[in-house]
């Protein structure tokens, strides 16, 4: 089916529809157009053709002045090029949709929910307010976006985009960003900054988060099975929800609950449990090699104890740990070592 302006009149008179000429020469739907109620009077066998001789890929209109509202479209594959939305785009179980136009423009909301054959968005999409790609799960990756100031103003919802498994560098959101169920995601920009809450619950691929993320109001993540440590540059004003469901209400709760969870912690702890390792091995090979020595010492009176700590000082656990660190840190002056040791060892 392919209609043209000569087609105006009557599909307004047949349809009820306000299709009309601009003075650019444009064909253009005043007001909102909402598929359950504008092809209430379209039969059910021509809704597939109709649906793309008006908005698909060479269709007529060009611009809707409100809201463009397409539900359950089989069939349809793409946009008009060019086309432009005063308001809102929804898109809602478009199944056979793969892409969308080139310098396409919405000036408000771009919703797009479970169109699962959408693989790609252009990289010159502009998008004046808050994006939803709820369920879109053939999407891999989001273009850098034409955004007012470079940001998403408003919310990025990305729940259940199974496929996407990266975002755009330097994203920034005025709003809340719903990364809930992107199984696939595995890293977030360095310098990720969203003004609301950010929301990860059960990104299982995700193994770490960047160290400059900044998150204004709350943190979850909730379901992170794989994230197992939490940078400490990272700035959340409000509160944080651990992989294990626990929430805290500041960071600086976090840190002082359960510093584990950081870095610094962390190497700490490891180097301590190397040292402990350490130990331990010379504490079993001194009981193989001196077995009749190590029951002498279980046996002796706490005064022996403390002339044989001074005559043998290696056979212990406080000597041991000093030598451990001093073998351990080689960057130390010759002048620090010196003193260090002769001072402990």
């Amino acid at each position: 089916m392919k209609l043209t302006k000569d087609d105006i009149a009557e599909l307004n008179e047949k349809y009820g529809w306000n299709i009309q000429e601009d003075s650019q020469g444009r064909i253009i739907y005043n007001g909102n157009f909402d598929y359950d109620r504008d092809f209430a009077r379209v039969p059910e066998e021509e809704r597939a053709d109709m649906i793309n001789a008006l908005f698909g890929k060479d269709g007529l209109i060009s611009y809707v002045s409100g809201n463009l509202k397409l539900i359950n479209c089989t069939g349809l594959t793409s946009l008009a090029e060019n086309l432009e939305i005063g308001e809102d785009l929804s898109l809602v179980n478009c199944d056979d949709l793969t892409s969308l136009p080139k310098n396409m423009k919405v000036n408000r909301a771009l919703n797009l929910v479970n169109c699962t054959g959408l693989t790609s968005l252009p990289e010159n999409l502009y998008v004046g307010d808050w994006l939803d790609l709820t369920g879109c799960t053939g999407l891999t990756s989001l273009p850098n976006l034409q955004l007012p100031e470079h940001a998403v103003k408003g919310n990025l919802i990305l729940t259940g985009c199974t496929g996407l498994t990266s975002l755009p560098e330097n994203l920034i959101v005025t709003g809340t960003v719903d990364l809930n169920d992107c199984t696939g995601l595995t890293s977030l920009p360095e310098f990720l900054t969203i003004s609301g809450d950010l929301s990860l619950r059960d990104c299982i691929g995700l193994t770490s988060l960047p160290k400059y993320l900044n998150v204004g109001i709350d943190l979850c993540l909730d379901g992170c099975t794989n994230l197992k440590s939490i940078p400490e540059n990272i700035s959340v004003e409000g509160s944080i929800t651990l992989p294990n469901g626990t929430r805290y209400d500041n960071f600086e709760s976090l840190k002082k609950a359960e510093p584990e969870w950081f870095s610094s912690y962390n190497k700490v702890r490891a180097y301590f449990d190397k040292i402990s390792s350490l130990m331990n091995d010379e504490l079993e090979s001194f009981k193989k090699t001196k077995p009749d020595f190590f029951n002498k010492i279980s046996s002796l009176t706490n005064d022996n104890l403390d002339y044989l700590k001074k005559a043998e000082p290696e056979w212990f656990p406080s000597h041991n740990e000093v030598r451990a660190f001093f073998d351990k840190i080689s960057s130390l002056t010759n002048e620090e070592e010196k003193h260090g040791k002769s001072k402990f060892m």
